[in-house]
């Protein structure tokens, strides 16, 4: 079995938790007051997001043993929605016409390079 696509979704799965961590880092970050009470404030969320960044990179570099570059590339496409989609969620951000547009053109991009 080609483990190759598995480790492109951990890849993507990693990088969108980890954008997400570092967004509620930089959210303390505005309440922190001084060096150290930032360092102490972000200091969970961040180093979740730093470690969530190291298993995206690891798991890519599996990703690439087993697949072209050229195959495994256009699935971290998806990390753009998957961050769209949860800041939605997570923040109670919006999104606009513009971004539903370019929702849709990924996964149509998508389907395209996949064939």
């Amino acid at each position: 079995m080609n483990y190759g696509y598995i480790y492109v979704l951990i890849t993507v799965f990693s990088t969108v938790l980890s954008q997400i961590l570092f967004k509620i880092a930089s959210e303390r970050l505005n309440e922190a007051i001084g060096f150290l009470n930032m360092i102490f404030n972000m200091g969970y969320y961040f180093y979740a997001g730093l470690f969530f960044s190291c298993v995206s990179i690891v798991s890519w570099i599996f990703a690439l043993s087993k697949l072209p570059l050229s195959h495994a590339y256009p699935y971290m496409s998806l990390c753009f929605p998957l961050v769209l989609f949860s800041s939605v969620i997570l923040f109670s951000e919006s999104i606009s016409s513009v971004q539903w547009f370019g929702v849709v053109l990924i996964f149509f991009g998508l389907i395209i390079l996949s064939n």
